[in-house]
């Protein structure tokens, strides 16, 4: 997801302001000469301001996140009047709830205050809800991200958001179409009496296979196509012959491609997901496909756990300041000097101007990654203290296509795990910053940055997080011994530590924080060739992590 800077992450100092409505005032000498006009025996209309730091509109890495200072509007905005600050979710409000036009991206460079005219305000009112979400529909829900937004905002404790699904449980038919295809290969004529040797070796290899996608089921062939290239014997031909076979399949000098229209390429791309999701495994006598969780045995999420990330969600619950006098729209620039001078707590009959008195807040968590290597030469799983076995890491460094982040649920009315939360869903974000790669490095100094989006977790529950790679022009052999192809992508798995988060309550991610995660590959001996279930707290974990977190600053603009 392409994301924010930390100078922005409470985006904002965006407080609100419900300022006078013009009118002549009364001037009879009774004790009602002061009460706003407007004032229908339950509320008083008022303009009702929302104050927003000017922010530069340079679209670069941060585009989605506000990354750069570069305000992206707001749009589904509810305000919800309470007579005092809720806490517990059970408070009823006062009134309906009020719904507020969008406000554009495009705010003046000399004004931050949106205005909206004749806001009715329940009297009693001492304190407001408001919600909104960035205003941006341009681009997918993996740039943008996605959240299910509530349908009904009247009941507090009945407000959920939640991560939205990337995929449905049902299996597609390339997936079925890959698994038959490398079931056709493991039972080519002769293959399975094959006695000791090297045909023996590269079936063992082969039916340990859990990788189901087309990417890396087409490198996989590769590999045994390669090995093979030496061998003559009638097992040897007939195995060649079943990989040619495949639907589609093009073979040329050696080399193997998806020919156009092929029902083996493009699976789970199809549908949106990770490589590493699409999985397999060897039942005695066919290549099966994965598709639910705990239905065979290995270590795999079920489709539908896999989520897009967060979209960026504005959130505030807060006091608000009341004075029977009009406020001078045109001090916006200075909005502590405005908070300051409103003496009232709760809106009366005679008030003419009001204030949220906290800034409005992101609902939401950021991850921010920087991955790299910690050596130039890496083992692999075949050096095991006796034979040497070292990857060498290209000076590009190894591509990273994708990060995913465990842990994630449905958040409440105030944007906390709700009691119920199960933390089972997985963020998938595959819009990395341009660039975004592992290499060789002492320090993390000029490390590119990823930004993810997510929502607050539960506290002392750790996080697991896995880097999704492409493997180089080389051969190497990862976790339990399975082959990681060159072109075929892999999975490190990092493990974000609730202990390490003093600043937040021991929660990874929080709303308004930015958590920083450094991850540094030590070794390659622990690649998954395919994604594992990132709820599993026994995961075997290939590299260390050096967390900190940052609060949200306020993007400070003088307003000239």
């Amino acid at each position: 997801m392409k994301k924010f800077y930390n100078r922005n992450f409470a985006y904002g100092a965006a407080a609100l302001l419900i300022g006078a409505v013009s009118f002549t005032a009364c001037s009879s000498e009774d004790e009602l000469s002061n009460t706003n006009p407007t004032y229908d025996g339950e509320s008083v209309k008022t303009q009702f301001a929302i104050n927003i730091p000017a922010a530069a509109k340079t679209r670069m890495t941060g585009e989605y996140t506000q990354q750069d200072g570069n305000f992206l509007g707001m749009k589904d905005i509810k305000l919800i009047p309470f007579a005092s600050m809720p806490a517990l979710g059970t408070e009823s409000n006062l009134g309906s709830v009020i719904t507020l036009g969008n406000i554009s991206d495009n705010l003046s460079a000399t004004s931050n205050a949106k205005v909206y005219n004749d806001v009715a305000i329940p009297v009693g009112t001492g304190a407001v809800i408001l919600y909104g979400q960035a205003n941006k529909e341009a681009g997918t829900n993996f740039n943008k991200g996605a959240v299910t937004m509530p349908s009904d905002y009247s009941v507090l404790s009945n407000i959920k958001f939640s991560p939205v699904n990337i995929t449905t449980n049902e299996t597609d038919a390339k997936a079925t179409a890959l698994a038959a295809w490398m079931t056709s290969v493991a039972n080519a004529e002769g293959w399975d009496a094959a006695g000791e040797g090297t045909l023996k070796d590269l079936r063992d290899e082969f039916l340990k296979t859990t990788v189901g996608s087309s990417n890396s089921v087409l490198c996989l062939m590769q590999y045994l196509y390669n090995a093979l290239a030496k061998e003559d014997g009638a097992e040897a031909t007939a195995i060649k012959a079943a990989i040619k076979a495949g639907n589609g399949v093009v073979e040329s000098d050696g080399k193997l491609s998806y020919g156009e229209g092929s029902s083996l390429a493009g699976y789970p791309e199809n549908i949106n997901l990770p490589d590493g999701a699409a999985q397999v495994v060897w039942n005695s006598t066919k290549f099966d496909v994965v598709a639910a969780s705990g239905n065979t045995g290995i270590n795999v999420a079920s489709l539908d756990s896999y989520v897009y990330p967060a979209a960026l969600c504005y959130y505030v619950n807060s006091k608000v300041k009341t004075a029977d006098t009009e406020v001078d729209m045109d001090a916006a620039s200075d909005w502590t000097a405005i908070v300051g001078s409103m003496t009232g707590s709760s809106v009366a009959p005679t008030t003419r101007s009001i204030a949220i008195e906290q800034p409005i807040n992101y609902g939401v968590g950021r991850l921010s990654t920087q991955v790299k290597f910690g050596a130039q030469r890496v083992p692999d799983s075949k050096d095991d203290g006796h034979n040497s076995s070292v990857v060498e890491i290209p000076g590009e460094g190894f591509k990273i296509t994708g990060i995913l982040i465990g842990g994630q649920g449905e958040v409440g009315w105030n944007y906390i795990p709700t009691a119920t939360t199960t933390g089972s869903k997985t963020i998938y974000d595959k819009s990395m910053t341009e660039g975004m790669c592992a290499k060789y490095s002492s320090d993390f100094t000029g490390a590119i940055t990823n930004y993810t989006l997510a929502f607050e977790t539960e506290s002392n529950k750790d996080v697991n997080v896995a880097i999704e790679l492409v493997n180089g022009d080389k051969d190497f052999y990862g976790k339990d011994g399975m082959i990681i192809p060159a072109g075929g992508k892999f999975y490190l798995v990092g493990q974000l530590e609730s202990s390490a988060a003093t600043e937040t309550g021991e929660k990874i991610f929080k709303q308004d924080y930015n958590t920083i995660a450094k991850f540094n590959i030590t070794n390659l001996k622990s690649a998954y060739n395919g994604l594992p279930d990132l709820r599993t707290p026994s995961l075997q974990l290939g590299m260390s992590v050096d967390l900190n977190w940052e609060k949200g600053h306020t993007f400070d603009v003088e307003i000239k």
